[in-house]
């Protein structure tokens, strides 16, 4: 359980650390920079160590006769001049590797008004498929060519080569509801199509949205209101994948509940069903799950009104970077080293952080970087009908030898 292992990592913090993060004043403006040539020095400096180690003495150049018993033969010295060698090349290797990867600007780059938060009585199961067990070591950095960083419409820029694939894909699900004879409307920054009854629209970043105007009602067998379970909400996914299956193209999908928020006045909202496909390693089903991703809006009374498929580009990759633990990333939060849209209070302390998950935060006009968020409960925000308010705090899930950051 995440939840379970987050208290641990909060356990393993010093007390007086604790404390003094409690104490802490709203966050202000600050630097934060590690450079990744610091990290590539101390690699040259050990493998320089290592070689001055294993340097052949004047005595191993003998011959055979002026070796002492026991000492090392001619084979022996080519054998460890060659072992020598190998380690230099591989030690030059890695730090060129090194010294590939960019240092980061991990300055978020928040799109959208107001701060990211979930509103309930208790923290919610998000539905994220990351567990601290999952054996990933590395994840990628990749770069954002979202159509939406322009700020004015008018610019927006479709390569041909990805609007034939925008129209490829329209008609795919168009011929799937039944509407090939109907010809695409072409836009500056989207195709759509529409019979009256189902519109169907993909814009330059591949997110297609399916938009049924007479809302789709459910066999009565499921249960789709706000006031269904987790397991009611699961079997209603179920049946969503073999109806839409041919839409997926996912050779394993794999079901995500994420528990309804609620509303100001404690209405409680449907479930979120999310479907991804699972990868063949942890990092490969990470990735699906915040890239390529299929996405049901129900609403409260029951019925869909849309249906959401995302194909987000996932090149060029800028790097592999090495990951922090969930420790790592606590004390990091502890120290006032996070990033958020909640500007309203300061920090509450460790001793409301409910729950951590990796993720991807999907910015339109940010480069796609790893984060530990953690969602903190607000005392401050707590209402009057006991609902609580619950907070998204970042930290960056890369090693700090590689990053440039300023938290706001």
């Amino acid at each position: 359980m995440r939840k379970e292992i987050l208290f641990r990592a909060i356990g393993q913090i010093d007390g007086d650390l604790i404390e003094e993060a409690g104490q802490k004043k709203s966050v202000k403006k600050r630097g934060w920079i590690r450079y990744a040539a610091l990290a590539a020095s101390l690699v040259l400096l050990v493998g320089i160590a290592r070689l001055t180690d294993q340097k052949l003495t004047p005595d191993r150049a003998k011959g055979p006769s002026d070796v002492q018993p026991g000492g090392m033969q001619d084979d022996e010295i080519r054998a460890g001049e060659t072992q020598v060698e190998e380690t230099q090349i591989a030690e030059t290797e890695s730090q060129n590797q090194i010294e590939k990867r960019p240092v980061l600007d991990f300055t978020m780059l928040f799109d959208g008004m107001g701060f990211q938060g979930i509103m309930a009585y208790e923290m919610p199961e998000l539905g994220n498929p990351w567990n601290e067990t999952d054996e990933i070591e590395t994840l990628p950095v990749i770069e954002n060519h979202s159509i939406y960083a322009v700020s004015d419409s008018r610019n927006i820029r479709i390569e041909k080569e990805r609007y034939d694939e925008m129209l490829s894909w329209t008609s795919e699900v168009a011929t799937f509801f039944g509407m090939e004879d109907i010809k695409p409307e072409e836009k500056r920054e989207y195709v759509s199509i529409s019979n009256g009854e189902i519109e169907i629209r993909v814009d330059g970043d591949m997110q297609m949205r399916i938009h049924f105007l007479n809302e789709v009602s459910f066999p009565k067998e499921y249960h789709a209101t706000n006031s269904a379970t987790r397991e009611e909400t699961y079997e209603l996914a179920e049946y969503l994948i073999g109806e839409y299956k041919e839409l997926f193209q996912m050779k394993n999908p794999q079901i995500a509940i994420a528990d309804g928020d609620y509303s100001f006045d404690a209405v409680r909202n449907c479930n979120e069903i999310r479907i991804y496909d699972k990868g063949d390693t942890a990092v490969e089903t990470l990735l699906n799950y915040h890239f390529e991703y299929v996405k049901f809006w129900i609403s409260n009374e029951g019925e869909m009104s849309y249906m959401d498929i995302n194909r987000r580009d996932r090149t060029p990759v800028l790097g592999e970077y090495e990951i922090i633990s969930v420790e790592e990333a606590t004390k990091l939060l502890a120290d006032g080293r996070f990033d958020t849209t909640y500007h309203e209070s300061e920090f509450p302390g460790l001793e409301y952080v409910r729950d951590v998950e990796l993720v991807y935060y999907m910015s339109f006009i940010d480069d796609y970087k790893p984060y530990y968020r953690f969602w903190v409960e607000v005392p401050a925000k707590k209402r009057e009908n006991d609902l609580n308010t619950y907070v998204a705090y970042y930290v960056p899930a890369v090693e700090t030898a590689y990053l440039e950051i300023t938290f706001n």
